[in-house]
């Protein structure tokens, strides 16, 4: 099992997320991407990440209307980007 800090980044726009990921990634992160507030479900429900970064202007269900929901305060911290 990998033991390294989980980080779920959650952005719609594939650029965007990709370079988040993959700088993270880099500094020995294990880090996931997602492009929405369906697949942080789906993965918090599996899993509980260490850090959650959303963007606050997601389609839909935007990142304060998932950290009101309870579904980023579930992780040990969450932080909201814009």
């Amino acid at each position: 099992m990998d033991h390294r800090p989980h980080i779920v980044v959650v952005e719609d726009e594939n650029t965007q997320r990709n370079l988040l990921v993959d700088y993270l990634a880099r500094q020995k992160f294990r880090v996931t991407g997602v492009d929405g507030g369906i697949a942080l479900r789906r993965l918090v429900e599996r899993e509980l990440p260490a850090l959650v970064l959303l963007d606050v202007g997601l389609p839909g269900e935007d990142g304060f209307a998932l950290a009101r929901a309870g579904c980023a305060k579930k992780a040990v911290a969450s932080a909201l980007s814009w």
